[in-house]
């Protein structure tokens, strides 16, 4: 398997290198994406596809540092997943406000727009938040995943993840009680 990866790699050493990091990392990058994902179809696609990023980027990889490489491939491996799980839930560039705010939605057009814009206020508060936030936010707003799995996810512990929601949230918040001052 690790031979059609090696068509993307033109030099011999990385090849090599690629090899030892494959035989190494293979068992932990198919154990992060079945933890995550929880279906082993696609796993063996984020896996695969993980490998695939990998061999493109042997470049920025420093072999010989074994704890930034296992870091590294860690790292690629959750974004591997994360794509796939926006894929397969098939998330929407807009989100609903229900799921943000609890403004009720009527039949009425024009109430409709006013949620709308709403919607949009809340998202572009949420990504001019600082990153660690604004990751978390959406993870767990947009992306209706859990504190649990938005700390596998990130590589971060559950109560980090908890705690950058909570403060997330309270941003949020003040931001939000702000632009209807403005307004």
């Amino acid at each position: 398997m690790p031979f059609m990866f090696l068509a993307v790699i033109d030099d011999t050493a990385k090849e090599e290198d690629f090899l030892s990091i494959y035989h190494k990392y293979k068992k932990m990058v198919f154990k992060i994406a079945d933890s995550i994902l929880e279906n082993p179809s696609d796993s063996e696609e984020a896996a695969q596809e993980t490998w695939f990023a990998i061999s493109e980027n042997m470049s920025s990889i420093e072999v010989d540092n074994e704890e930034r490489t296992e870091r590294y491939i860690r790292k690629a491996a959750e974004s591997q997943c994360f794509i796939i799980l926006r894929k397969n839930k098939k998330i929407p560039k807009t989100v609903e406000m229900s799921v943000l705010c609890s403004i009720p939605s009527d039949e009425n057009i024009e109430t409709d727009l006013e949620v709308e814009e709403e919607v949009g206020k809340v998202i572009k508060c949420i990504t001019s938040m600082p990153k660690a936030y604004r990751d978390a936010l959406t993870l767990f707003y947009l992306d209706k995943l859990s504190p649990t799995k938005i700390a596998k996810l990130l590589g971060e512990p559950i109560s980090t993840v908890k705690s950058r929601l909570r403060r997330g949230n309270k941003i949020l918040e003040k931001t939000i009680k702000e632009m209807k001052l403005d307004d």
